[in-house]
């Protein structure tokens, strides 16, 4: 307790960016397939991995995508297929604004029949592995890296899981591909909760202080700052000698670390000046200078260089950078929950808040007013309002799209 009020430390997370589709793009060019763009292309493609059989495990051996046991609601979560939910207007396991600054839950509204049924049609006709309710990680790491299936739901990071399988299979190429696009030519997504634990002191504890001085060295000194070279060595032997693994059990980052990140490596990579560099980007600009050199000299990389450039490129950071953007631009219900001063209220609650409380007017003078303002001129006016930062910011980044969401593989 402090002042009366209950506190604790929160863990914030960072963006996952979109849900991507990670494909064997040499079994696509083994069956003479494009790349996907709708949900047909989708189906198109699992069909096609398991009738021609491109990995040569054998007739009836091969299995189709592979998905966790909790099947959606994880923004973050690999295995997911969120994408093919949210093409449906289904948003599992969130809660969403009905249109009238009412929070409801996702998993319970008449657009998740649809999407449940195109799962499973999926499930019957083997697009989707039988088994992936027994499947533990290790299994679903398994089946991807031994070629047993050539696709899954993940995000940016989704290189790594199948990182193996390049050691494997010389052949093996893994591309990632943001779909399935909406009749309105579009990937719809959902963020998550920013924040998923808590980090408390029990009743009597002499130094509270100690947890946010923990933090910052942990997270700041580490990641960012780095001004302390003694303390960092210190959280560094605690670490090596494995004293129960990190120090504090969460993660504290900025919304956009990944994108913070990336780029700094991507410049250092074009430049050589690794100075800007802290000790957290160091292993990632490493490993992929590694990539890039073994691509120059003709040479064999490695599974982890590999998994580190390719989770890491200018194209792709553009392209989650402006997912990013965009999913925290749209985002009005944190600031309800975080935010007490309406003073204080950034542009989208404040949009959605004039939107309640004109519904809510009862004087009769200003009840007359707003007669002679459509809804739909309100809505027009909202909406251009709301979207006049983001038109200045997309021609810059659009011509990133189409590499940055294809990349992923070595090209021959």
């Amino acid at each position: 307790m402090f002042d009366g009020k209950l506190m604790a430390l929160p863990t914030t997370e960072i963006s996952s960016g979109p849900g991507i589709l990670w494909l064997r793009k040499d079994w696509m060019d083994k069956c003479g397939l494009e790349e996907p763009k709708t949900m047909e292309d989708i189906l198109n493609i699992l069909e096609q991995f398991l009738v021609q059989d491109p990995g040569g495990n054998g007739e009836g051996k091969t299995v189709g995508l592979v998905i966790d046991p909790q099947i959606a609601g994880s923004s973050g979560g690999s295995y997911m297929p969120n994408n093919i939910f949210t093409l449906y207007g289904a948003f599992p396991k969130q809660w969403i604004d009905d249109g009238n600054g009412n929070a409801i839950y996702g998993s319970v509204q008449p657009e998740m029949k649809d999407a449940l049924e195109q799962l499973a049609n999926m499930y019957q006709k083997g697009l989707i592995d039988k088994q992936f309710v027994t499947r533990t990680g290790d299994d679903r790491k398994g089946l991807l890296n031994s070629g047993k299936s050539g696709a899954f739901f993940g995000n940016w990071w989704g290189a790594w899981e199948v990182a193996d399988s390049m050691s494997l299979d010389k052949e093996a190429r893994w591309e990632p591909y943001i779909c399935p696009v909406g009749s309105d030519g579009k990937v719809t997504l959902f963020a998550g909760n920013p924040n998923s634990s808590y980090v408390v002191v029990r009743k009597g504890f002499e130094h509270p202080e100690l947890i946010v001085k923990l933090a910052n060295m942990q997270f700041d000194y580490s990641r960012y700052e780095e001004k302390d070279d003694e303390a960092y060595k210190e959280l560094a032997d605690y670490s090596e000698l494995n004293a129960g693994g990190t120090i504090l059990a969460m993660n504290i980052d900025y919304y956009d670390a990944f994108p913070r990140s990336s780029k700094k490596v991507v410049d250092a990579l074009e430049s050589g000046d690794t100075s800007p560099l802290n000790r957290h980007d160091m292993g990632t600009y490493v490993n992929s200078k590694k990539y890039l050199d073994s691509l120059a000299n003709g040479e064999e990389s490695t599974s982890p260089e590999w998994a580190s450039y390719n989770s890491m490129t200018a194209a792709s950071l553009a392209a989650v950078t402006l997912f990013t953007i965009v999913g925290h631009w749209n985002d009005y219900f944190s600031a309800l929950v975080y935010i007490t001063d309406t003073a204080n209220y950034p542009l989208q609650t404040y949009i959605q808040q004039l939107n309640v409380d004109i519904t809510e007017v009862t004087d009769p003078d200003k009840l007359e007013q707003l007669a002679r303002i459509s809804s739909r001129t309100l809505n027009s006016a909202k909406i251009v309002v709301s979207t006049i930062p983001l038109l200045m910011i997309y021609p810059f980044m659009q011509k990133y799209f189409v590499s940055g969401i294809v990349v992923g593989s070595v090209k021959e």
